[in-house]
């Protein structure tokens, strides 16, 4: 099965054009449409406040809003797993930070030599769904966990660490980071999949993961195309030690930007 066939299974589908928000008012009807209109307001203003970026996350963990909010970016969740899967090979326990409705989770515990996949998100109610589908599709391989992962308790160290769009959003990136080091294996990975859409935020990330002792060994552009418009994420390979990669962050931007326009 393709991760494009995989994601539909969450009514996640990509749209290569503005047809999608056609979709979007059949799909929803108005009184749903509104209510997610206000409940993404205070998380565009930039000020939401924990309970109100609760209740956001708690009303799109619930199908069929689920699927419609997450196919606006189906094409970048496509590219960002299809990353992660590649670099996941020989990696037999994977902790997922971040993990929404444990669409990649599921995927990455389906990998050849993946064992076990633990999803850790902030979301109550995104979490049990995630239970919920896991269990329906009879994925024995995942676990699913309710929590803050620089408050998570839980000592187990993994081989890979995965996030997309997760890190580089932290509230305190340094303790986090510093937690992503504590809980990897000594020859473990974190795969680090984030949005800045900077060169000076690309460059403070860098700079946030040297602060906590980690290399960065590959690096490349995750693009994607959804509703007609290119982007990219950046892609990092993190490990406690190695061959740091040779990387002029300013120059993979304006690399980019040439290419997005």
């Amino acid at each position: 099965m393709s991760l494009n066939s995989h994601l539909k299974k969450y009514g996640i589908q990509h749209f290569e054009t503005d047809e999608y928000w056609t979709w979007v008012t059949r799909k929803l009807k108005q009184k749903r449409t509104m209510e997610l209109s206000r409940l993404r307001e205070p998380l565009q203003s930039g000020v939401a406040t924990d309970h109100e970026r609760a209740a956001f996350y708690d009303y799109i963990a619930r199908q069929p809003v689920a699927g419609v909010v997450h196919s606006m970016k189906a094409d970048a969740i496509r590219a960002s797993g299809s990353f992660a899967a590649h670099h996941l090979g020989g990696r037999r326990e994977v902790l997922d930070i971040g993990c929404s409705l444990g669409y990649l989770t599921t995927w990455f515990a389906q990998l050849q030599g993946v064992e076990r996949v633990v999803g850790l998100d902030a979301s109550a109610r995104t979490i049990r769904e995630a239970q919920k589908f896991s269990q329906q599709s009879d994925i024995s391989s995942c676990e699913f966990i309710h929590g803050k992962f620089e408050n998570w308790s839980n000592e187990q160290c993994f081989d890979a660490i995965v996030s997309c769009q997760m890190l580089y959003n932290s509230e305190d990136l340094n303790r986090t980071l510093g937690a992503v080091r504590e809980r990897l294996k000594p020859e473990g990975i974190l795969i680090s999949i984030e949005a800045a859409p900077t060169a000076e935020g690309g460059r403070a990330y860098l700079e946030a993961l040297s602060d906590a002792e980690l290399c960065v060994v590959q690096f490349d552009w995750v693009m994607y195309n959804d509703l007609g418009r290119l982007g990219a994420y950046l892609g990092f390979v993190v490990a406690r030690e190695g061959q740091p990669a040779a990387l002029n962050i300013e120059a993979e931007y304006k690399n980019i930007l040439r290419k997005l326009r």
